[in-house]
């Protein structure tokens, strides 16, 4: 199981700049409503399908700490679930976790996260 990797943090992401950012780099993203295991506050939530063809979901929360206890309730709570967090962001594969994010794409998406 890959283990939350916490960047250090650079400011709170926040979904409109980061789609953007997305876009210019070649990644299709879709907002959706997504949801939370553990009731944090969620500031938005991103289907992401990567240029190599990855579904991905980008899960916004509103603070790294927050986002590293939805994480780790989701760990506890999701069969399977596997993801990365990087300051306020999961990163999981679509749908639900199950797998192991290709790591092109976690360190592409860590590139372009506003």
């Amino acid at each position: 199981m890959q283990q939350p990797r916490q960047a250090q943090s650079c400011g709170t992401l926040q979904a409109d700049p980061t789609t953007k950012a997305l876009q210019v780099a070649g990644w299709t993203v879709t907002a959706s409503k997504g949801g939370t295991v553990s009731h944090v506050v969620q500031t938005g939530f991103l289907m992401l399908q990567a240029p190599d063809g990855t579904a991905i979901d980008l899960q916004l929360i509103d603070s790294d700490t927050a986002a590293t206890s939805e994480y780790d309730t989701a760990v506890k709570s999701l069969d399977h679930f596997e993801g990365v967090v990087d300051r306020n962001a999961i990163i999981f594969l679509a749908p639900l976790g199950k797998g192991t994010v290709p790591a092109a794409d976690v360190a592409a998406l860590r590139g372009l996260l506003r």
